[in-house]
C-alpha cells in the first residue's frame, strides 16, 4: 500500500517559500503542489514563513478597497 506522505523535496519547499513571499495563500499552494492546505500551512509554519491569517488579509484587502473609494470620491 502506498503511503499517504510525501517528501517535499528541495525545489518545492523553495517554490513554497517564494509563493509566501509574494502573498499567496495556502489554498493556491495546496492546488500547486497537488498536498492539501493544512499541509502547505504547516510546512511553510517549519520553515520559518508562515502564510498570512485569512482574516487578517481580508481585513487588509477591505481597508485597501475602502481607502480607493474614498479618493476616488474626491
Amino acid at each position: 500500500m502506498k503511503s499517504l506522505k510525501s517528501e517535499w523535496t528541495e525545489e518545492e519547499l523553495k517554490q513554497l517559500a517564494a509563493m509566501v513571499a509574494a502573498g499567496g495563500t495556502a489554498l493556491r499552494a495546496a492546488a500547486k503542489f497537488n498536498r492539501r492546505i493544512a499541509s502547505c500551512r504547516s510546512q511553510a509554519r517549519k520553515m520559518g514563513v508562515p502564510f498570512e491569517n485569512s482574516k487578517i488579509r481580508r481585513k487588509n484587502i477591505l481597508a485597501k478597497c475602502a481607502a480607493v473609494e474614498k479618493e476616488l470620491s474626491r
